[in-house]
């Protein structure tokens, strides 16, 4: 095995010939015995340039600068934006709802209608603009795009007037104190966050102020002058990466530079296209002392330099005598293909199929786009339920029930809870319900899991299903679906407009004209949102 010999391999054997031959020796032994590829050293791998750290010792120094690129790809690059966008519906969509789960039906009741109370009028919030569904897609968003979130429990006053006297500010990670760093034997304090001898957190140093805040240089002391809060108070939601990793590393991060090439390239290709179409024509004037020059010259102001400018479809007038070259610029003859390629890799580092990063379906069918949609849907289930609701949703619940008992709003501080995350968007809905159908026949899926894959509360809905079904034997109506006490075995009547439906009832009853009124009443109260 040969392998060339280092300036301090060379150095070592000019001063201590045996020292330098035994390392020499031991390094070749050691990449013989050496069973994978990747650990070994010689050309193909002279640049690659590794580290032993743990993961906060390699995310700490990056992380500022990652995350400032990252919010600039998403402002300025049309392809970042729109990867934050379909993440955060896909993980988000209008809300993960919770419903709680105590075992007794008048208990969960009472608890569920304070939460939608304290949600819905906008209390929860410490901005006043947003629901908590509405929370939960900016702390998502700025998960994906600075890595990580922090949610603030802000009490206040029985006094206030609050229903429950909860708010949650939402704050960015840049208001933890990265330079916090400090070791004692009861724990250690890293990168602003204080740990305990186990590991566990105590609490974390933050700014009064976002570090970049309007005003910021004016109280500059003020601005950069951290205190600890207690862990207690504060929810952080990231993705846990590494053993250890302490901190969100911005989701972006394995595609940066490919965007930022990106955004070059298509520029350089634009800049291309308006040069080659800005010189028409080259006139050359007629020799002689006579001759005139039609053209005129423009210099820098304070130098004298002559300027040369393009501009679409113009003529150069030369002098006589001179000759001039086009410059034809050459574009890349592939360039759309070669664009499409290099946003397959964007997609696959965000986890993401070409299709959602691109918007483009042009070769996509069902079956392509059914098995490319299979695993960006594990990822975001992934997510769902390992990361975003037990570091994000279950902290603010358990809040909300402690803080709910003692304002009196909830008999107990029971803190039972279902989650509901939003459903994915169907690309065939037929074929889903036959498939949800055909499961429960086989008893391979329960009718309150079929429920809940479409983010409802099967309680919930069943309840709403008798309500609707007591009012409609008041006014008379059987739907074609019905099977109670023997009813109608047909299948379900295949998919048509509704008005035709409701039409083709109503005349088959006598007092037609008022049943089809009373049939549209129903239907449009049960439309309506039952967050409404």
């Amino acid at each position: 095995m040969s392998r060339e010999l280092s300036m301090l391999d060379r150095l070592i054997l000019s001063v201590a010939p045996t020292w330098g031959m035994n390392r020499v020796r031991a390094r070749m032994i050691t990449d013989v015995l050496l069973s994978y590829d990747g650990a070994k050293t010689g050309r193909r791998t002279d640049g690659w340039i590794t580290t032993g750290a743990d993961a906060n010792a390699e995310i700490g120094p990056d992380l500022t600068r990652l995350r400032e690129r990252s919010r600039d790809l998403c402002r300025n690059n049309s392809i970042a934006a729109r990867c934050l966008s379909v993440l955060t519906s896909s993980t988000i969509g209008t809300g993960i709802i919770p419903q709680a789960a105590t075992g007794d039906p008048e208990l969960n009741k009472a608890i569920d209608d304070a939460f939608w109370r304290w949600s819905d009028d906008r209390e929860c919030d410490a901005d006043g603009d947003l629901d908590f569904f509405g929370v939960q897609r900016l702390a998502m968003r700025t998960i994906i795009e600075s890595g990580a979130a922090l949610l603030r429990f802000r009490h206040r006053r029985p006094t206030d007037g609050f229903f429950v006297p909860l708010r949650l500010q939402t704050m960015e990670p840049d208001f933890i104190d990265m330079s916090a760093t400090t070791n004692n034997s009861g724990g250690d304090t890293i990168q602003g966050i204080e740990l305990n001898a186990l590991g566990e957190r105590v609490g974390f140093y933050l700014f009064a102020k976002h570090p970049g805040a309007v005003g910021s240089i004016r109280n500059f002391r003020a601005a950069w002058q951290s205190k600890f809060v207690p862990a207690s108070e504060i929810v952080h939601g990231y993705r846990k990466d590494r053993p250890g990793q302490l901190h969100g590393v911005p989701w972006l991060a394995p595609a940066m530079l490919l965007l930022r090439d990106m955004d070059e390239y298509n520029e350089a290709e634009i800049v291309r296209a308006k040069m080659a179409a800005c010189l028409s024509l080259f006139v050359t004037g007629a020799e002689g002392p006579g001759a005139s020059v039609l053209g005129t010259e423009t210099s820098e102001f304070g130098t004298g330099k002559r300027l040369e400018k393009m501009r679409p479809g113009m003529i150069l007038y030369g002098r006589p005598g001179e000759d001039a070259r086009p410059i034809v610029p050459t574009g890349h003859a592939n360039f759309a293909e070669y664009m499409k390629f290099l946003l397959h890799i964007v997609a696959v580092a965000l986890d993401l199929h070409y299709t959602q990063a691109s918007g483009d379906l042009t070769a996509v069918n069902y079956s392509s786009y059914r098995a490319g949609d299979r695993d960006f849907r594990g990822a975001i289930e992934a997510f769902r339920w390992l990361y975003f609701i037990p570091m994000v949703c279950t902290p603010v619940w358990r809040r909300f029930i402690d803080t709910a008992y003692a304002a009196g709003r909830i008999p107990v501080a029971a803190y039972g809870v279902n989650w509901h995350p939003p459903q994915f968007a169907s690309v065939d809905p037929v074929k889903d319900a036959l498939s949800d159908e055909r499961e429960m026949s086989n008893g391979t899926l329960t009718w309150p899991d079929a429920v809940a894959r479409k983010g409802n509360d099967p309680a919930k809905q069943l309840d709403v299903i008798a309500e609707w079904q007591k009012k409609a034997d008041q006014a008379g109506v059987t739907f074609a679906f019905d099977q109670r006490d023997g009813g109608s075995q047909a299948a379900p009547p295949a998919i048509d407009e509704p008005a035709k439906q409701l039409t083709a009832l109503a005349t088959e009853r006598t007092g037609a004209r008022d049943r089809y009124w009373t049939i549209i009443e129903l239907d449009r109260r049960g439309r309506q949102c039952p967050r409404c």
